[in-house]
């Protein structure tokens, strides 16, 4: 059986609006916070005039020289809101930012989602907060509390309850701190849930293809290519996830990539023979579609891959061909239990570096002390017969 490695990849994406929108905030119109929002410093003993100001380097401050953790943890561009509680200096504090009014009094019935991305820095008493007012501002709700740890992403809250059909809704974002750290919003949006997207279509390799390549990257890796379209019907999918394996059972599919991105589509998998992608293989695999109305998944799809990724030509039998020590300094050993008629050493770009013709069976020592380190490859030739081996040097 093959064995299956388990990849994560992190996919922050743009959530598309279908549904009725109540409130939509990107901070890009001004350098300033925007004149409908209000910020307030509910100070005790901190300077009042710290409050939410707006930056756009993607800089989180005490993550590291350099970083650009805003945009690429947090899911943050552009401009975004921030309370800086380190620049504020000493003192308690309290910044907070309050929406607009929005009214939801005619949605009886519907979920109302609030989405934001965020970046709360947890440490030194910092303490962070998500409210909602249904009278106007006057009585808060909380929705969610930080304090005990860092909260970085995009997040989804149903605030359905403390909207409570109110005609003059607030949503409020607060951070206490005394020279603590930060907590920046970007990207709110209020709005009815929309529903959950429909499964994708169009996949490739299309359901039931044949004699699917198995691509060989520069490094060495075994690759097979998937792409599929978004539904047409549904509400939009926020992130989608991939899953492979080599029966057709939902629960079985091991193989899998959280976030899995659709313009990146390459699924790397092995750099050996017996690891990876096999060839002349029945694998089975699925699409998640995740948004905010909830998961669709795909129909089961299958596909076989074909041959030999590395040759074209009839292949050599790989049982019982052995190459050693890999990874290899001076030498490696080829191990063959039948003749063949030569051995060829190709670096990485399939140049041809090392030969040894009439090769015999047994034992075949190659030094390759002079060359340097890499991806290199073996190849057995034997008429039209080959078979490729890879080591590392």
């Amino acid at each position: 059986m093959v064995r299956f490695l388990q990849f994560t990849i992190v996919m922050l994406m743009t959530i598309t609006l279908n549904a009725q929108t109540l409130l939509s905030e990107d901070f890009e119109s001004s350098t300033e916070i925007p004149a409908t929002w209000t910020t307030v410093n509910e100070v005790t003993t901190g300077d009042p005039a710290d409050v939410f100001a707006i930056e756009s380097s993607g800089y989180a401050y005490y993550f590291g020289v350099g970083n650009t953790l805003f945009y690429t943890a947090a899911g943050m561009s552009g401009n975004y809101a921030i309370a800086n509680s380190d620049a504020a200096g000493a003192g308690d504090a309290t910044f907070s930012l309050i929406s607009p009014p929005f009214d939801a009094s005619a949605l009886t019935g519907e979920t109302i989602l609030l989405t934001v991305n965020h970046f709360f820095a947890w440490g030194y008493g910092g303490a962070a907060s998500i409210s909602v007012s249904s009278d106007g501002g006057t009585n808060w709700t909380s929705v969610q509390d930080y304090s005990a740890s860092n909260s970085v992403g995009a997040k989804v809250f149903d605030i359905t309850t403390a909207v409570n059909n109110s005609a003059t809704a607030h949503v409020k974002f607060t951070y206490s701190a005394n020279y603590a750290y930060f907590y920046a919003v970007d990207n709110i949006v209020v709005q009815v849930q929309p529903d959950a997207p429909g499964a994708v279509i169009n996949p490739v390799p299309a359901d039931g293809a044949t004699d699917v390549q198995i691509e060989l990257t520069d490094a060495g890796s075994k690759k097979i290519d998937f792409t599929f379209d978004p539904a047409t019907t549904g509400g939009p999918a926020t992130s989608y996830n991939w899953k492979a394996g080599l029966y057709a059972a939902v629960d079985s599919l091991s193989l899998s990539v959280t976030g899995f991105n659709p313009q990146s589509p390459g699924i790397t998998y092995g750099n050996t023979y017996e690891g990876g992608w096999q060839e002349n293989t029945t694998y089975y695999w699925i699409v998640e579609a995740v948004g905010l109305g909830g998961t669709t998944t795909s129909p089961i799809f299958s596909f076989t891959t074909g041959g030999d990724p590395l040759s074209s030509d009839e292949l050599l039998p790989f049982a019982k061909i052995k190459l050693y020590p890999n990874p290899a300094s001076e030498y490696v050993n080829v191990e063959l239990p039948f003749k063949v008629d030569r051995i060829l050493v190709l670096d990485i770009n399939g140049k041809q570096v090392k030969e040894i013709s009439n090769p015999s069976v047994g034992v075949n020592l190659i030094q390759i002390e002079e060359l340097s380190s890499g991806n290199y490859f073996v190849k057995l030739e034997s008429g039209n017969k080959t078979r490729i081996l890879r080591f590392v040097k």
